[in-house]
């Protein structure tokens, strides 16, 4: 199981969290985590805790030791929360909540103007059939908040908030209720945006150490708030950064941003950053200049690489990049080392979205023959090797991606090397009829083909996937494993497990997963472990 790398600081009995939006306290529904579900899966793998995750309320039916839930943040919220580790420090906490001994302070984005400097709102908060009110005019008034503005320009402002009470939706409702509703707080009258502009920034904790949780950059970036392309790049930034800390880390990939933005693919490539331009028209000089400004804010130089679409052009598609960009250069991904470069093709040489079932493939190869085909550069290679494989064989048709694969090899030299490696350039197809013919098996067999190719023979996935793995099953050894992906959009996960029940009736398929950093949709990776 990969390490949570999600920023947090902890103390004896509390775990302070810096929650990402778009993720919700606790799971919404069965087969979905939450954060706190997230935090104690990891937690408990690494010892530390066992039984479920509670919420308030119900501490003392609560046998085994955990993680409780004190308070929360909305899941569009981002920023600063704490959970207690024990009974006895949830008990406390909720006191300290209850008593108003803890300290918050938010921030927040609108695009209205207020002629105060400083603001205060109080009002009853209840909740009428599922909808929360705030009534300013209450004789009872149970919630409030004083508000400072921090920055404004011509057309948004930046405010700080200081709840004195914790109702909820509170610092939405009195926003609103003074006349500047959050940006993206449809809710309660904002302007639409790419996310709710509400931030937790310091929680302050009697007994503990001031926990604090930088606001998104964009935040103090008034300038930039409407251009729309760029918020969402940053937004979609800052809730990786929330989830992996990669500053903290020079050398990690990650994917960036998958298409939150309609076109575009970003991966942080270790020292650099690569952008996949999947649009018809090339980037404009005005775009050019605000996609510099995501590279400063990154502290990565930047590369953009225009992607055609497949047949519509040929010869080398262009690339506008930072002049302090690199063409040779390495990156980690979970401990390995890769070489990346910008000089062969359109692809910088590691598919982001497959890192899950590389650590999958790595934990399941101890002890097997592991066939990887289609291999590119080698990723699923490596990782099987240093999964402990007695045996690597890599087949691609690309003599330059055989080399690459090598190279890789080479950077992780514990991956081991001489007589348990070999390397085929050739056709995957040839390879494989010519193991068969040899009784050649394999105890795991790895296949990532693309959607179409022109080797020995023309290769078309939608037409050729049940000739693809019968062949990979005729060299499969007995209770072996074959992991089957692919991008092509024309089938979903149902499709294709439709095509493999009818073709093979015995298989077994377990499907593949993503990681954080890759949801799905709109990544378009479906992957399978097969067992005939």
């Amino acid at each position: 199981m990969e390490k949570i790398q999600w920023r947090h600081f902890e103390t004896e009995d509390l775990l302070f969290v810096d929650k990402p939006d778009g993720i919700a306290t606790h799971a919404p529904h069965p087969g979905l985590e939450g954060y706190i579900e997230t935090w104690q899966e990891q937690l408990r793998h690494e010892g530390r805790l066992s039984g479920r995750p509670e919420s308030e309320g119900r501490l003392s039916d609560r046998p085994e030791p955990g993680l409780w839930v004190c308070h929360r943040l909305d899941k569009t919220t981002s920023g600063a929360m704490v959970f207690a580790k024990t009974k006895e420090a949830a008990n406390r906490l909720r006191l300290d909540f209850e008593n108003r001994r803890v300290g918050k302070t938010y921030w927040f984005l609108t695009d209205r103007r207020s002629d105060q400097e400083e603001l205060l709102m109080e009002s009853e908060i209840r909740k009428e059939g599922s909808a929360f009110v705030s009534d300013p005019s209450s004789s009872s008034p149970n919630s409030k908040t004083r508000f400072a503005r921090i920055k404004r320009s011509p057309f948004f402002e930046l405010w700080a908030a200081y709840p004195e009470s914790g109702k909820p939706h509170q610092i939405r409702l009195h926003a609103r209720d003074l006349g500047l509703p959050i940006l993206g707080d449809g809710l309660y009258g904002g302007s639409s945006f790419a996310r709710l502009c509400l931030h937790a920034v310091e929680l302050r904790v009697p007994g503990a150490p001031v926990w604090t949780c930088p606001a998104p950059r964009l935040f103090e970036r008034l300038g930039v708030l409407k251009a729309n392309e760029i918020v969402t790049a940053l937004c979609a930034i800052d809730r990786r950064y929330r989830q992996f800390d990669f500053l903290r880390d020079p050398e990690m990939c990650l994917r960036l941003m998958e298409f939150e933005a309609p076109g575009l693919q970003m991966d942080l490539l270790g020292s650099q950053a690569w952008l996949q331009w999947f649009r018809e028209a090339d980037p404009t000089p005005r775009e050019l200049e605000r996609w510099a400004l995501v590279s400063r804010i990154l502290g990565r130089p930047l590369l953009i690489q225009k992607r055609w679409n497949r047949g519509e052009k040929s010869g080398p598609a262009p690339k506008w990049r930072d002049e302090n960009y690199r063409d040779v250069w390495t990156a980690r991904e979970n401990g390995v080392t890769y070489e990346f470069r910008t000089d062969s093709g359109e692809s910088h040489g590691l598919f982001l979205d497959q890192r899950a079932n590389r650590t999958r493939v790595r934990e399941i190869s101890e002890g097997k023959s592991v066939l990887n085909l289609f291999a590119y550069t080698g990723g699923f290679g490596i990782a099987a090797a240093l999964g402990g494989a007695t045996s690597v064989t890599t087949v691609d048709l690309s003599k330059a991606a055989i080399e690459w694969s090598k190279r890789n090899f080479a950077l992780n030299p514990e991956a081991g090397a001489g007589d348990n490696q070999e390397f085929f350039a050739a056709d995957c197809f040839f390879f494989l009829e010519r193991a068969a013919k040899r009784d050649r098996r394999w105890d795991l067999i790895v296949c990532d083909p693309p959607i179409f190719s022109r080797g020995e023979r023309v290769f078309r996935l939608e037409k050729d996937l049940p000739l693809l793995v019968k062949l990979c099953r005729s060299v499969l050894a007995k209770n072996g494993t074959l992991f089957f992906s692919t991008h092509f959009e024309g089938w979903d996960y149902v499709d294709i497990e439709k095509i493999l029940r009818k073709n093979f009736p015995s298989v077994k398929i377990e499907r593949g997963q993503l990681e954080r950093d890759v949801p799905q949709p709109p990544c378009t990776l479906k992957s399978f472990f097969l067992r005939f």
